[in-house]
């Protein structure tokens, strides 16, 4: 049958014939070769040659193709010590010496093409990521072991591997299935190449026959060269019959494989005559394929279609590159499943009919990332999916919804700073590693080769959007109203303006602007973030920093507790004393230096979600002071310890602006504890009280003798040293705080009434190009 069905394969536009070379067939019993009749590859290859089309030889020696045992030989399960495809010896040894004969074998004939023979291609191993996770780290090592011993036998010619994303540098990895088109190998010097075309599928016993309609095959192959491809083979393109024990575990004798020529050899139509006219087809675009050297221009026609043009040509434009190319093709394509539709094309008209759906008829599915640091925002098609909901989890996966037809994946890395200490900090990236998407019907799609697209920053940061000239780059439009509680969004603060921007991928930018005085007064100036999540912000073009309020339970360290009080004593670790347990990051300070008296402008980014209304900016003021001095604390006089007729002191200070208010506590004795819980002691003037406020009261600051004499008349406690403990309390001179302000006291400090609420009416800005790229799934 050979001659006739090599004949018909040229007749039918076919220009390569792919075999396997079954081990357990030509090497029957250990040692003893078998190279005649249906095993006469030699035969075969030459017969192939005589027609002048070209041969990938599959050696492996694994080959599946449901054949038994996967093509091993049964003698190979008695060796001792074996273990199939993993760092074993054994195997190895028995693996290196079948391959190195097939390859003598083809040498001795002169059958590589490196020789003038047909072979151009040969394979190593088979499908092995499919399922090299099993064997751990003996994996990579027997991958890299099998490229090096294929190298190593000098053909001449390239090694593939299929299924093999983490192929060596020198071997191609190849894609399997029944759609490529989104396959990209793992190096770009490498060539997109599909290996088996699934034209069909294999039968089991007691099961119905599978049939794959050749308009979807077609529609799989025209794709995969829309978008690249380079090399194309059907498995099957005639399937043939398992004869004897060949045929696998429940796999029926016949092997037909609804293949373009059946199992008997005869033409299957539609299938072989619908795929020849394609083959014409894609040769004849052959000049102009190979004129590009990357990706076609690619634009949208339509709702679900698309245009992908090969040539030679230049321009930024589809018009401007068609007219300018001296050959050209171009692939219409029409990825909605349910309707067809008609695109306008280089001054033509063409009708599109609904094709199959190249991704997976599901429309859920997840996306699993790997390296990630520190979390991520993902998209798909400019729509917002999800984030994760905790920080430095290394590995993600985030359910999605998918269209039939190509989807764009997009990933925004959300970085918490680089590493900062260790070895080799050169070598620490960040980002993500690894991407593919896991819960199809299918099975799982490696993205990690895809050709993504990356862009450092955020478009709003390259246009400057948070200075006086990067504002002139918006266009300002009317919005119903300021979004809240939603990621990935702009804040604009500035001219009594707010308003919204509708990006063309689906997420939106919000702004808002109103004028923003400084807060009077010389004390420091903090930011109130406190209704926001995490993001950015900048005031008058400079930064603040990161801001991240916390609020989201999982990222709050509540474990072990805090307490107000703490015992110097002992051995000091980072965790021994501990403040704010569940507290959010509210304040974020602002350089007085950097204010102007009026004007000022705020611009926020906001990733997680937050509430821009309830932002503010106001002072920062010491609302409480403390002091606990000992009556034998040294005295320093001109950096000198003065031990002569001189007492330590106790020194009250408020910020400028402010006076002491309120005297809380006062005890000259022996008092203990620590600011807010101080308490008297068996010791104890009852002078204090009444001394401290005729002193401070009213004053910005003051300071008292520490000595009994400034309390008594005579000592209280003869033979004891004695210590003064002050709790003071601050407040803005003038007048006093408005009505329903802010007090909240947050180490020491709380915000002064001189608030400064944003207010605002409603505008929106529209930029002039996304946010951010996209990648090409």
């Amino acid at each position: 049958m050979w001659p006739g069905l090599i004949d018909l394969a040229k007749k039918g536009g076919i220009d390569l014939i792919q075999t396997y070379v079954f081990w357990d067939g030509h090497e029957p019993e250990k040692g003893k070769y078998d190279f005649t009749g249906r095993y006469d590859i030699v035969q075969f290859v030459k017969l192939v040659a005589d027609s002048g089309l070209y041969v990938n030889l599959r050696i492996g020696p694994y080959v599946c193709a449901e054949w038994s045992s996967g093509g091993f030989p049964l003698w190979l399960r008695d060796i001792p010590g074996i273990e199939f495809r993993t760092d074993n010896e054994p195997f190895k040894v028995e693996m290196e010496g079948f391959t190195r004969k097939i390859v003598s074998l083809m040498k001795e004939n002169n059958l590589f093409a490196s020789q003038g023979g047909p072979i151009i291609l040969a394979q190593v191993e088979n499908e092995y990521g499919n399922i090299d996770s099993a064997y751990g780290a003996s994996a990579m090592a027997y991958i890299t072991w099998a490229a090096k011993m294929a190298e190593g036998l000098d053909t001449g010619v390239p090694w593939i591997m299929c299924q093999q994303d983490d192929a060596p540098a020198n071997i191609i990895n190849t894609c399997n299935g029944f759609y490529c088109d989104w396959f990209s190998p793992n190096d770009y010097s490498k060539p997109k190449m599909w290996t088996e075309n699934w034209a069909g599928w294999f039968h089991n016993w007691g099961k119905k026959a599978p049939h794959r309609p050749a308009e979807d095959v077609a529609y799989a192959v025209a794709l995969f060269f829309a978008k690249g491809g380079s090399f194309q083979n059907y498995y099957m393109y005639h399937g043939g019959t398992n004869f004897e024990r060949t045929a696998g575990e429940r796999i029926a004798t016949s092997y037909d494989y609804d293949a373009p020529l059946d199992e008997y050899g005869q033409v299957r139509e539609p299938k072989y005559s619908h795929l020849k006219e394609l083959h014409a087809a894609i040769k004849a675009c052959e000049p102009a394929l190979a004129a590009v050297d990357g990706d076609a221009f690619t634009m949208s026609l339509g709702s679900t279609s698309e245009v992908h043009v090969y040539g030679n040509g230049n321009g930024n434009s589809l018009g401007q590159f068609v007219s300018s190319s001296e050959v050209c093709a171009a692939f219409l394509v029409n990825w909605g499943d349910n309707a067809s539709e008609t695109v306008q094309f280089n001054e033509g008209s063409y009708d599109l009919p609904a094709c199959v759906d190249a991704s997976d008829s599901s429309t859920s599915a997840s996306i699993h990332l790997d390296g990630v640091k520190d979390t991520v925002h993902i998209f798909v098609d400019g729509v917002y999916a999800g984030s994760p909901d905790e920080f430095d989890l290394e590995t993600v996966e985030q359910k999605i919804n998918l269209k039939k037809g190509q989807n764009s994946i997009s990933v925004l890395s959300m970085t918490l700073g680089l590493q900062n200490y260790g070895a080799y900090l050169e070598k620490e990236v960040a980002g993500i590693s690894e991407a593919k998407l896991v819960g199809l019907s299918t099975g799982d799609v490696e993205l990690t080769n895809q050709e993504w697209e990356y862009q450092i920053g955020l478009k709003g940061e390259e246009l400057k959007l948070y200075t006086e000239a990067g504002m002139t780059k918006v266009t300002w439009e009317s919005a119903a109203s300021l979004p809240v509680n939603q990621p990935l969004h702009w804040y604009k603060v500035r001219a009594d303006l707010k308003g919204v921007m509708q990006f063309a991928y689906g997420f939106q930018l919000t702004w808002k602007l109103t004028t923003i005085d400084a807060p009077s007064g010389n004390g420091p100036v903090a930011l109130d973030l406190g209704t926001m999540g995490k993001g950015q912000a900048w005031i008058n073009g400079v930064s603040i920093g990161r801001y991240w309020t916390l609020k989201q339970t999982p990222f709050l360290d509540t474990v072990g507790g805090c307490s107000d009080v703490c015992d110097y004593r002992g051995t000091y670790k980072y965790n021994k004393c501990t403040t704010g347990c569940g507290d959010i990051a509210r304040w974020y300070h602002v350089p007085r230096e950097w204010l102007k008296a009026t004007g000022n402008l705020l611009v926020i980014f906001e990733e997680t979600g937050g509430d821009p209304t309830g932002v503010s900016l106001g002072t920062q003021i010491m609302n409480k002071i403390c002091a606990y001095v000992s009556e034998s604390h040294p005295v320093f006089v001109s950096g000198n310890v003065n031990t002569i007729n001189s007492h330590p002191l106790v020194q009250l200070d408020c910020s400028p602006g402010h006076i002491i208010s309120e005297i809380r506590f006062a005890s000259f004795g022996t008092p203990s504890g620590t600011c807010g819980r101080f308490q008297e002691g068996i010791c104890h003037s009852s002078q204090s009280t009444e001394l401290l406020v005729k002193e401070c009261v009213g004053k910005q600051q003051c300071s008292v003798n520490v000595t009994w004499k400034s309390f008594e008349a005579e000592d209280p406690c003869p033979g004891l040293t004695k210590s003064l403990a002050v709790e003071a309390a601050c407040e803005v001179i003038g007048p006093t705080l408005q009505e329903g302000a802010a007090t909240k006291v947050q180490d020491y400090r709380t915000v002064d009434n001189d608030n400064r609420k944003l207010e605002a009416f409603k505008q929106r800005a529209v930029l002039p190009d996304p946010m951010m790229n996209t990648s090409k799934t």
